[in-house]
């Protein structure tokens, strides 16, 4: 059983392994910057964040770049005119907000004990854009399960707070 992945070398000639930065004839420990793939919490893989975190720990890790930490699923704008979706999402409980975040937030404060990382930047992508994206819209006006917790969040936003 063996493991693949790919190295890729500068024009000098250097690279980095786990940790190792491998030049001509030496050899230095690095604490690199980890990019996490898409994360999407709550329905995410711990299989494979139990990797990520082993690895930030392997490596010693500095940071943790991260991506599409936030699912949206229950205020998705992809979703927003598909009352069929919609209702089987109603089903399982995934259109409460609320729950989401504290998801997203449970899975945040594990990656950051876990991991022992030191930082962690969440790059603005397409998955967390959809909570702006729906106050921005004024969307939570017509979502009665969610219009609190938007009226809360959008006043927040309009005090320049992200």
């Amino acid at each position: 059983i063996y493991h693949f992945r790919q190295v890729q070398a500068d024009e000098d000639g250097y690279f980095a392994d786990l940790g190792v930065l491998y030049k001509h004839n030496s050899t230095s420990k690095i604490s690199p910057i980890f990019v996490m793939g898409d994360l999407h919490a709550g329905e995410h893989d711990d299989s494979a964040l139990n990797a990520w975190m082993e690895i930030c720990r392997k490596t010693n890790a500095k940071e943790i770049i991260a991506h599409d930490i936030f699912n949206g699923n229950s205020i998705s704008h992809w979703e927003a005119e598909d009352i069929v979706t919609r209702a089987m999402r109603a089903k399982i409980n995934e259109l409460d907000l609320k729950s989401e975040l504290e998801v997203t937030g449970f899975v945040l404060d594990k990656i950051i004990k876990e991991s022992k990382v030191k930082r962690i930047t969440i790059a603005k992508s397409n998955h967390d854009e959809f909570l702006i994206r729906w106050l921005k819209s004024g969307r939570f006006a017509g979502d009665p399960h969610n219009f609190q917790l938007g009226c809360v969040l959008a006043d927040v936003a309009v005090n320049g707070n992200d």
